[in-house]
């Protein structure tokens, strides 16, 4: 499900060329560097979670050849273990898709793409700190067999200085147990197995090791954190006059292994999830198709923070999704529908309509409303202490609407557009303080409404071309109720969510 079907939802393409390949950067700095999501980070290396339009962390999806990477544990993607250099660009959708991305897909989604350019693109980059990076990714296809392999290694002691102002005189000191080393590997082989089908198989192996620096009021940390994950996918792919059948299947590994010798820590936490996905995508005519499916996840994991239990969950669901153009394809209209079944949980139906009408050539109205919802995660419901099997999930309402236009002619480029949104969540499953331990509640509704700005300017003088990049946002996020358990103030921004964000960027390249 290609992103660029919906037409109401603003999408920002992240050239490989232009933004990634080029930078030894993860995608969380890709994000932060290039468009207004929020991306909370620790410190260099450290865990990094992305805020879409006022959202938490766990409601942004992360997309990787059909398949939703949200962990299964606690619902988030780390965005620092994404490697930029691995993918050809990165697609970033604002806005809820939950039916068609399922459980979690509330603010926003991100689309890791491969490169279809052949070719080979090797990078090394040397900087302060011991800070080291190669990268090597290549191509090489033709119309019945395509091969890619990306293979990085990155290392950094981050012994940087500074200043302590958390203890007396405030003095200047150096960072301590803040190393970082990965390494990780990933490889795609299409193969035209017919005069009508072509199987697709990928893998994304990947490690790290990070050192997790102490707070500043502590002069000694001695905790490491070792990241692995294992991604297996197989996408088969069926091409019949107007009919196309896609079945998919994937293993998803994750390891977090947490050591603290000062604390006498050790936690090691395993989770697996199998995928498996059928789909029918039917087009009756030139300007409509159908498209319906069913998925089936079950997911796994073991922890200490479960006393050594293995706990599982299994999810099944159906969705449809119907787009059409009318009026010499001046209207575009698309209703969507899902419907999810997990044990124990009613999860709602979550039905969304998007449609687009073009006022004149280069002006465009846009108009989303959707349900949304979050299943809770295996932590939540299962943590030792604190887990609740007594929790629903969220569900909520995502609205949006837009303008956007677009003109060009040989020397110039303009593209614009504005949209007004409103997300509210009822049911927020947050984790807040008890007597002795935390515990997660369905606590509060919460309100998150505002406006986003994207804008492009391309102008060609002669041989050189210049280009402005320009994003921002304002959001108000807030709890409407706030119930005796909730840490936060009715009508008060919620912590971590900035209420304005902005960037501009500018370059300009000489032609070739």
């Amino acid at each position: 499900r290609h992103p660029s079907q919906n037409p109401a939802l603003f999408h920002q393409h992240l050239s490989g060329n232009e933004q990634i390949s080029a930078s030894g950067n993860s995608l969380a700095d890709v994000l932060s560097r290039n468009s207004s999501v929020f991306v909370k980070q620790y410190s260099p290396g450290m865990l990094a979670s992305a805020s879409f339009r006022g959202t938490g962390a766990a409601h942004t999806a992360l997309i990787w050849n059909g398949f939703n990477l949200q962990s299964s544990m606690n619902g988030q993607t780390d965005l620092s273990l994404v490697p930029a250099m691995l993918f050809g660009s990165f697609t970033l959708q604002q806005g809820a898709s939950p039916a068609a991305w399922g459980s979690g897909a509330i603010g926003g989604t991100v689309y890791l793409n491969e490169s279809h350019d052949n070719g080979i693109l090797f990078l090394q980059e040397n900087g302060s700190f011991d800070q080291r990076t190669t990268a090597l990714r290549a191509r090489f296809g033709n119309e019945k067999l395509v091969l890619s392999i990306g293979a990085f290694r990155n290392r950094a002691e981050n012994d940087f200085e500074y200043r302590n102002t958390a203890q007396a005189n405030h003095p200047i000191v150096q960072q301590k147990n803040s190393a970082i080393a990965a390494e990780g590997l990933l490889m795609d082989a299409s193969i035209k197995t017919g005069k009508h089908h072509w199987l697709k198989l990928a893998a994304w192996l990947q490690k790290t090791d990070r050192e997790i620096p102490p707070i500043m009021s502590i002069p000694h940390a001695s905790a490491q954190q070792k990241d692995a994950t294992s991604r297996l996918a197989a996408t088969w792919k069926l091409d019949i006059k107007k009919s196309e059948f896609i079945v998919r299947s994937a293993w998803l590994s994750e390891q977090i292994h947490f050591v603290d010798s000062l604390f006498e820590i050790d936690s090691d936490n395993r989770s697996e999830s199998f995928v498996q996905e059928a789909e029918w995508l039917y087009r009756p005519f030139e300007n409509s198709f159908l498209q319906m499916g069913v998925n089936n996840t079950f997911s796994k994991a073991d922890s200490p923070g479960f006393n050594h239990e293995t706990k599982e969950m299994s999810r099944q669901s159906v969705f449809a999704i119907w787009q059409s153009r009318f009026w010499k394809n001046r209207l575009i209209v698309r209703p969507a529908l899902r419907k999810e079944w997990t044990y124990g949980m009613n999860a709602p139906l979550v039905p969304s309509f998007s449609t687009s009408f073009k006022l004149v050539k280069w002006l465009n109205l846009h108009a989303q409303i959707a349900k949304t919802y979050r299943i809770p995660t295996l932590n939540d419901l299962y943590w030792v202490p604190g887990g609740n099997p007594e929790l629903q999930p969220e569900q909520g309402t995502s609205a949006e609407t837009g303008i956007s236009a677009e003109k060009q002619n040989k020397r110039w480029f303009l593209q614009a557009r504005l949209d007004a949104f409103r997300n509210y969540i009822n049911n927020w499953i947050l984790w807040v303080p008890g007597n002795s331990f935390w515990t997660p509640h369905n606590i509060q509704s919460v309100d998150s409404k505002g406006f986003s700005w994207n804008s492009e300017v391309r102008l060609k003088l002669r041989n050189v071309e210049f280009q402005a990049l320009s994003t921002a946002q304002l959001v108000h996020s807030a709890p409407l109720k706030a119930t005796a358990n909730s840490p936060f103030v009715e009508g008060r921004q919620l912590m971590y969510v900035p209420r304005y964000t902005c960037l501009l960027y500018t370059s300009d390249a000489a032609d070739e």
